[in-house]
């Protein structure tokens, strides 16, 4: 192991780092990794120590440590999922609110109807009962 970190080879170094093995020859290429070339052949990856030591400066587990950073991605995530799914089912809510509002509008609105048609045929009959007394009172009496 040097001091500035340990040489892996590509799978073991992407295992690592949480991503595929095309990724850390991306990173190679681009001169975010240092890569040398192992006595067996095989391309060999720096792995800087600070990677290699998790927060409590023990080595992590290889077989599928996810990084920090990709474990909080993946928490974040899940948390606008979880908040997607929330807003989901309260705009399913606010929908039937909603439909359950319309139902009570249309019943609010045929019951108005209902009166003003109720208060028309009062007001008719009001007329009808102020014409009669508006005749004569010797028109009435023989009526």
């Amino acid at each position: 192991m040097d001091e500035g970190g340990r040489w892996l080879p590509v799978d073991e170094a992407a295992k690592l780092l949480g991503i595929s093995p095309d990724a850390v020859r991306k990173r190679i290429r681009r001169g975010k990794l240092e890569a040398r070339q192992g006595n067996d052949g095989l391309l060999r990856v720096l792995i800087p120590s600070d990677v290699l030591l998790d927060k409590d400066g023990t080595p992590p587990d290889t077989s599928g440590h996810v990084p920090d950073s990709l474990g909080q991605e993946r928490t974040e995530t899940e948390r606008w999922r979880a908040l997607a799914e929330e807003r989901g089912m309260s705009l399913a809510r606010a929908e039937g609110e909603l439909t359950a509002g319309q139902r009570t509008e249309a019943a609010l609105r045929e019951l108005v109807d209902e009166l003003r048609a109720q208060v028309s045929r009062e007001r008719g009959r009001r007329r009808e009962a102020e014409a009669r007394l508006a005749r004569p009172w010797w028109r009435r009496l023989l009526d």
